[in-house]
């Protein structure tokens, strides 16, 4: 045998060993990876789950009517004092509802603003998942698409908040503003040889404002807080937006504040250095919307929300740029881009860059989603308070203590309390997951629970407080916090006092032959996000995003996302994740 001969030998007999140890290798790991066992989504299904809740309550005759306060609501005015005798119905007092509506109006600009900011990130996101992917030589300049953009991304026109700083424009002062010095036959010299602002030091010599500090010495503004009691219904709109700019709203996330911004049309605003180093030292929250007439009550054109704890040190001398986001969603429009930003959107990017942008923005826009989540229910609590602007009693009996207005409620302490002198009534509590479906006015059916006599009694009042501590007796959802209800029972013969009884009422659904009912552990949640785990492509476990609706502590309703003829799995466990094998099964299986 020749030696190329021995060579070709050698070599084809590793190859073999090679590839038969690869093939043990991969059978093993098949045979050891783990099969998760999923089952018909039907098996898991309780069907229509019902309008009808059961709630627990006792009887007494001697309820109690607390009113509170929260740190919005101002008395108006007390039309009861102590040792007053009321009747179901009499009015007790009466709130100042400027400050409601205003924060109405604040919340509803803020709504606003999410949904734009919303509809701009969906829209990026579904341009990017459209966008071809390149190739990038690593060996070239080095100059990537996405570090010409500076920290943040320029997507379709808009710019992304770490942006700001990267969009210097030309200084507000005015020897830049003025071309004077320029003009002038020593330009070199001009600066030094005219330095007004030293030479005429007249704020310093005539100390008027220091001798006569009327501003200081009559504190008019802060002693008379009409701002904050009657606060401005419309506001200017600026072409450039600086630390005496006036505005809506406080600051905070839950109530940002807005800002008017003057039409234009490549949607961007002016805003000086200085006012976004202070909305940074103070982690202001702000948006700044732009409407067709300059107008807070006009049509809303484009808006962006700021946090201001995101921003970076800007030089006060300076006015920079800022595009918002459009309310018809032009995400193509790149010619509108302010000319002192250079290429800001460049020839392309990789796979790996657009899968990273993609997941960046689904983050964004999650984010957004809850916070436009919140702001709606912020939406509904002030609407309810819009409607409670005077409190009548829910009891017949005696007012035992009334608070001062001008003092509010002090301590905790109920600033307004009547006790029942006639009639029975039930006291319980319902879980905040029922909040909004069970209602004052509602009629709940009830029994006894020692005879089992039947009777009827309308809910008078849902403690707007939840309870202090887990209050749930057992019953319901041990994590959830329950609010205290008192209901009324017209017709009481045969109960006693301190005795317990059970309730059945029906509650709203929004039920659809689509609809799944089932326990709540079968579906997980992410930063607001619901999903569960289905049978995918080849016989491999699929994330699945559904939209749900709690209906109680242990059951949810899958709106939509999944359907009768998927497979699904219990979404917790070690080898429960994305791409693993899966096999068929009964419910069972799932409880081994």
């Amino acid at each position: 045998m020749t030696k190329k001969k021995k060579i070709l030998v050698i070599l084809i007999t590793a190859l073999v060993v090679a590839l038969a140890a690869a093939g043990i290798i991969f059978v093993i790991k098949k045979t050891t990876e783990k099969v998760v066992t999923v089952i018909p989504v039907s098996e898991i299904n309780w069907g229509y789950w019902g309008g009808d809740v059961n709630i627990t309550g006792v009887v007494t005759s001697n309820a109690t009517q607390e009113i509170h306060l929260n740190d919005k609501q101002v008395v108006q005015e007390v039309f009861v004092k102590e040792g007053d005798s009321v009747d179901v119905g009499t009015p007790l007092l009466a709130f100042d509802m400027t400050m409601v509506s205003f924060n109405l109006e604040s919340e509803m600009l803020n709504k606003e603003g999410l949904e734009i900011q919303k509809k701009g990130l969906e829209g990026e996101i579904s341009r990017l998942k459209k966008q071809t992917p390149i190739t990038r030589n690593t060996s070239s300049s080095g100059n990537s698409p996405v570090s010409s953009a500076g920290k943040g991304d320029y997507y379709g026109g808009f710019i992304t908040l770490t942006d700001l700083e990267h969009i210097p424009q030309a200084t507000a002062t005015t020897p830049e503003a003025t071309p004077t010095p320029e003009t002038t036959p020593t330009p070199g010299t001009a600066p030094d040889v005219t330095p007004t602002p030293e030479v005429t030091p007249t704020p310093e010599t005539t100390p008027t404002p220091e001798v006569t500090p009327t501003p200081e010495v009559t504190p008019t503004p802060e002693v008379t807080p009409t701002p904050e009691i009657t606060p401005p219904v419309s506001v200017p709109s600026y072409e450039c937006i600086d630390e005496n700019s006036e505005y809506l709203g406080e600051g905070s996330k839950e109530n940002p504040r807005f800002y008017n911004a003057k039409r234009t049309e490549n949607y961007t605003v002016k805003a000086t250095g200085k006012f976004l180093n202070h909305a940074k030292a103070n982690s202001l929250c702000f948006y700044i919307g732009m409407r067709a007439d300059d107008t807070v009550g006009g049509d809303l054109v484009a808006s962006l929300f700021i946090n201001g704890s995101q921003l970076n040190d800007y030089e006060e001398g300076k006015t920079y740029i800022i595009t918002l986001y459009s309310a018809d969603n032009i995400v193509e429009e790149t010619t509108d881009t302010p000319p002192e930003v250079e290429a800001p959107i460049p020839d392309g990017y990789t796979q790996e860059e657009l899968n990273q942008m993609i997941k960046d923005k689904q983050r964004e826009l999650r984010t957004v989603t809850l916070d436009l989540k919140e702001c709606e229910l912020r939406i509904a609590g002030i609407e309810k308070s819009l409607k409670d602007q005077q409190i009548v009693s829910n009891v017949k009996g005696t007012v035992t203590s009334v608070g001062d207005p001008a003092k509010g409620e002090i301590n905790g302490q109920a600033f307004l309390v009547v006790e029942s002198t006639e009639g029975l009534y039930a006291q319980g509590s319902i879980s905040e997951l029922m909040l909004g479906q069970i209602k004052e006015g509602q009629i709940l059916m009830g029994n006894s629970w020692e005879t089992g006599m039947s009777f009827e009694a309308e809910i008078r009042e849902i403690s707007p407080y939840p309870l202090d501590g887990n209050n749930y007796d057992g019953y319901g959802n041990a994590n959830a916090s329950y609010y205290p209800f008192t209901a009324y029972i017209a017709n009481g013969e045969g109960l006693r006092n301190n005795e317990y009884v059970g309730f059945t009422t029906s509650i709203a659904t929004d039920s659809t032959s689509d609809s799944i009912y089932t326990e709540k552990m079968f579906v997980r949640e992410e930063n607001g996000v619901s999903y569960v785990y289905i049978a995918g492509e080849n016989n491999r476990l699929k994330k699945q995003e559904v939209q749900v609706k709690n209906i109680d502590g242990y059951t949810i309703q899958i709106i939509s996302g999944i359907t009768m003829e998927d497979r699904i799995t219990f979404p917790y466990g070690k080898y429960v994740r994305e791409g693993a094998p899966i096999k068929d099964g009964t419910i069972e299986d799932l409880y081994r």
